[in-house]
């Protein structure tokens, strides 16, 4: 199948055409080649990603040229896909005719993640309702690859959508401060005055900026069941957000907030200086 040439300074429309599905049109400025996918058997124990998905058994093999289908009730399937329960894993290459930042968006129900290069760019993994994630990134011209992994699990709305857009050359994103991390007493989501002066700090490299987005993430030590440091990372990463509402109220901010709970240390758990490391909120900031 030939690719067509899309233009990578616009934001074009591409057509999604699986087998019975209607025409839906989307926002995308990448051009995939084909789309490999491996349906994969699953369990009711699935909850995310993890590498061992890789080796669970392939029970259908696709081609799909584009990623696009909203929430939909279940009772009316999946296209080209015959079971009610499953993951997948998809591959595909494309090409980029202009260097710059790409923001890719990501959204599912169930969970979903998303590499470039096998670097993970957008994580809207877990058991959840309709649920957009989205990261932007720098891609240099040239050959790139895309993996994308897909479950669903409960027998309700299932849906899966990847869109992309161009931000910008490198330069005009360049300047924008690195990620800042704050670290947190164990089972503390409050802060201290301390983390707000550096809030502030951080913040205040934004002011020549409008419409900028804020990723707050939340991550904890691994003390505790996954559920409720699931819960405190998701506390640590709101007190952030409603103290940055208040404190810059008056600048142009779109605030996205999840958490990671303890499923993306930066160190060992194994001792008390790790743990520390770990307990901590990640403030991103995007165009």
């Amino acid at each position: 199948m030939l690719s067509k040439k899309i233009s990578l300074s616009i934001i074009c429309f591409i057509c999604l055409r699986l087998t019975g599905q209607e025409t839906i049109e989307h926002h995308n400025v990448i051009d995939y080649e084909e789309m490999y996918v491996s349906i994969l058997e699953i369990r009711d124990t699935l909850t995310r990603y993890s590498p061992n998905v890789e080796t669970l058994d392939v029970i259908q093999e696709l081609e799909w040229e584009s990623i696009y289908l909203p929430d939909r009730n279940i009772t009316k399937g999946f296209p080209d896909i015959y079971f009610q329960k499953f993951a997948l894993i998809l591959h595909s290459n494309f090409k980029i005719d202009q260097a710059g930042i790409y923001k890719f968006v990501l959204s599912s129900d169930d969970g979903s993640v998303i590499w470039i290069d096998d670097y993970e760019i957008v994580n809207n993994d877990g058991i959840h309702k309709m649920t957009t994630t989205e990261n932007s990134i720098f891609l240099d011209v040239g050959d790139h690859h895309l993996k994308l992994f897909y479950f669903q699990l409960w027998p309700d709305k299932l849906g899966l959508m990847l869109e992309t857009s161009f931000l910008g050359n490198k330069e005009e994103v360049a300047s924008l401060p690195p990620a800042l991390n704050i670290s947190f007493d164990s089972n503390v989501f409050s802060l201290n005055d301390i983390l707000k002066k550096t809030i502030d700090s951080w913040i205040a490299k934004l002011s020549a900026y409008s419409d900028i987005q804020l990723d707050i993430i939340g991550h904890t030590d691994n003390i505790g069941s996954e559920a409720s440091n699931k819960t405190l990372g998701l506390n640590r990463a709101h007190s952030v957000e409603k103290y940055i509402q208040k404190r810059f109220s008056e600048k142009k901010l779109k605030i996205y907030t999840s958490s990671r709970g303890y499923n993306q240390p930066i160190d060992s758990n194994k001792d008390s200086e790790g743990r520390s490391l770990n307990r901590r909120v990640e403030i991103i900031a995007r165009f």
